[in-house]
C-alpha cells in the first residue's frame, strides 16, 4: 500500500536534483571566489590591481583550482552546509 501519491516521489527526485546543482553551483563559487583571492593577493604584492590587468575569468577558475587542490578541506563546507 503507497501512502503518498505518484507526485510526491516525482517531487522528491526534483529535490534531489535542486541539491546537487546548489551543491555544484556553491562549488564553482568557491572555486572562482578562492581564484580571485589568489590572484587579487598575488598581483597585490607588485602593486596591482585585477582590473587594470584585465584577466580572463577562466584564469580565476585555474587559480581557484591550484588553490583547492592545496587547501581541499574548504570544499567539505558547502557539503557540510547542505547536510547540516
Amino acid at each position: 500500500m503507497n501512502r503518498f501519491p505518484e507526485s510526491h516521489h516525482r517531487l522528491q527526485e526534483g529535490s534531489a536534483s535542486l541539491n546537487l546543482s546548489l551543491l555544484i553551483g556553491l562549488g564553482a563559487a568557491l572555486i572562482y571566489v578562492a581564484g580571485w583571492s589568489y590572484a587579487y593577493h598575488w598581483y597585490g604584492r607588485f602593486g596591482l590591481g585585477l582590473v587594470p590587468l584585465d584577466i580572463a575569468r577562466e584564469h580565476l577558475l585555474l587559480y581557484g583550482f591550484w588553490t583547492l587542490r592545496v587547501h581541499w578541506w574548504v570544499l567539505l563546507l558547502p557539503v557540510a552546509a547542505l547536510a547540516g
